[in-house]
């Protein structure tokens, strides 16, 4: 028997602090993952957000992917370093869900 569990889907990365991307399309509509589509259909979930992420260029890498992005000498300068995320909107995101397990709506 399956059992369904609430789901919610979020991804972090878009770097930078600009709300709208050259084209003039919403950044973190625009960075939102391809994978989400397919993960939908697959959990069903409640909701999904992308935040804005934090780059480091002088931290240690996570993963391979970011291993070769530093390996591309135009990762230095395409890439802002900074904290841009949103805390109040990723608390207010979380205490939101919260409400929901909690009442299980």
């Amino acid at each position: 028997m399956l059992v369904e569990r609430p789901t919610w889907l979020f991804s972090s990365g878009p770097l930078g602090a600009d709300l709208v991307d050259k084209e003039g399309r919403d950044v973190l509509e625009a960075t939102r993952p391809k994978e989400f589509a397919q993960l939908e259909k697959l959990l069903h979930p409640r909701g999904e957000r992308v935040f804005f992420g934090a780059w480091d260029a002088a931290a240690p890498t996570i993963g391979i992917g970011e291993r070769f992005l530093r390996l591309m000498p135009a990762s230095r300068t395409a890439l802002p370093a900074g904290d841009f995320r949103d805390w109040p909107a990723i608390d207010a995101w979380a205490i939101e869900i919260a409400s929901e397990v909690r009442t299980g709506d």
